[in-house]
């Protein structure tokens, strides 16, 4: 029996505090900059195991700070979009593109998430791979970002769970 009672008691005491922490708040987010990505006309692969797969090339674009000025451009024909549409009809995107910074520095970003082809929005989260000064923060961010096809081009702002250094 004594063993039972410290036992119980535990229990007790975790079960209770873990009810009553409530929601947890959302973690904060920081903006860090926006983009607009020139695309090729999509290319579509019906019918494979994945489902409809979708290659849109990068043609182009650039990034832009807070104050709308350009930081960086896309390399065009270097990266593009290569995600499918499930069965379920969600647009899975996964895509790649090289940046080059104004200072002359790269950054390889990939990212990946769930959307709609027919709204044309999308979730995403990011990985980037840099060797800027300016910009080493991306290499341990936690990069997401809203996506939207608007004509010929994908816009999308950035932001991070952590404040950019």
């Amino acid at each position: 029996m004594r063993f039972t009672t410290p036992f119980f008691l535990l229990s007790f005491i975790a079960s209770s505090t873990l009810a009553n922490s409530g929601t947890p708040a959302p973690p904060a987010s920081y903006y860090v900059m926006s983009g607009i990505i020139d695309i090729a006309s999509p290319i579509q692969i019906p019918n494979t195991v994945s489902g409809t797969r979708v290659s849109i090339p990068f043609t182009g674009g650039n990034f832009t700070d807070s104050k709308g000025e350009v930081i960086g451009n896309i390399v065009p024909c270097v990266g593009g979009e290569n995600g499918f549409v499930d069965s379920a009809g969600v647009f899975n995107p996964d895509g790649r593109a090289t940046v080059k910074f104004l200072d002359g520095t790269y950054a390889y970003l990939q990212h990946m998430g769930k959307g709609s082809l027919t709204d044309g929005v999308a979730d995403i989260a990011i990985k980037a791979e840099t060797n800027s000064g300016d910009f080493k923060f991306l290499n341990k961010a936690f990069l997401f970002a809203h996506l939207k096809i608007i004509g010929a081009a994908l816009h999308l702002v950035v932001f991070s769970t952590t404040k950019p250094s």
